[in-house]
């Protein structure tokens, strides 16, 4: 049996596309949903960037009389920061009970910190086009802009990773010029604040041929929403695959 669709004037647009998004519909199950974020935390292991040992200093101070250098330690990191972006109008509304699955196992994890975001079909430029909207509610009623909040995890970039969750206009089997364009924009300055980002697209990758998807797979590592696609997917946001463009590199083991 399909989806209800109801009487929804939003999910009424998709009337046209009910077989086109339902026929192949990824169905992922809540225990591999569980088992994929699993693999995300262990990006929470390891070292972060020396902290100021306040009490320490203080020590040396009192023991030579001096003020002498500070005393730093290595604070190790025990979460892994994970930032979600997620499209939940239009044509994703048919996908909204997966998209949410994913993000309340993402929760499960206690490693992991989820911070979710929403948008319609791309981010949209703020007035003084430096920034973009997104929103903190997944009603969209309180909107934040994207940069200033992947900014604020700037000293925890090592353990930080995005998820996008999209259809790229596959849902529809559109090709949108004007939205690839303005996506690869978004990608390139998101690139520059983290290198760990992942697209989960919850259409079937057959269905991605002459649409937007198509194009921006090109610019980012795009999954269709399976339990191979979130595997892979987590390989990203862990940094165990650099990857750039449809191109993806296993990193060399560290010394």
């Amino acid at each position: 049996m399909g989806q209800s669709f109801g009487t929804n004037p939003e999910t009424d647009l998709l009337e046209p596309y009910k077989i086109h998004l339902l026929d192949k519909h990824v169905i992922l199950k809540e225990r591999q949903l569980v088992q994929g974020w699993r693999g995300l935390k262990q990006i929470a292991k390891g070292i972060d960037d020396d902290e100021l040992d306040v009490m320490g200093t203080i020590s040396e101070v009192v023991k030579s009389g001096l003020v002498v250098q500070p005393v730093f330690y290595k604070k190790p990191l025990n979460e892994a920061r994970l930032i979600s972006l997620i499209d939940n109008k239009g044509s994703m509304i048919a996908f909204r009970g997966m998209t949410n699955a994913l993000i309340q196992s993402a929760k499960k994890e206690a490693a992991i910190k989820n911070t979710s975001y929403y948008f319609r079909s791309l981010p949209a430029r703020n007035p003084e086009n430096t920034d973009f909207y997104i929103y903190n509610a997944a009603s969209h009623t309180d909107y934040t802009l994207l940069l200033k909040e992947v900014k604020k995890n700037i000293y925890h970039r090592r353990n930080l990773a995005i998820l996008i969750i999209s259809d790229a206009g596959a849902a529809r089997g559109q090709l949108d010029v004007d939205r690839v364009n303005e996506t690869i924009i978004i990608l390139q300055l998101l690139k520059q604040y983290c290198f760990k980002i992942a697209w989960l697209n919850p259409v079937p990758r057959d269905r991605w041929g002459g649409t937007s998807a198509s194009l921006i797979e090109n610019f980012v590592p795009m999954f269709e929403a399976s339990k191979e696609g979130l595997k892979s997917a987590v390989k990203i946001l862990r940094g165990k695959v650099k990857a750039t463009g449809k191109l993806f590199f296993k990193k060399s083991p560290e010394k």
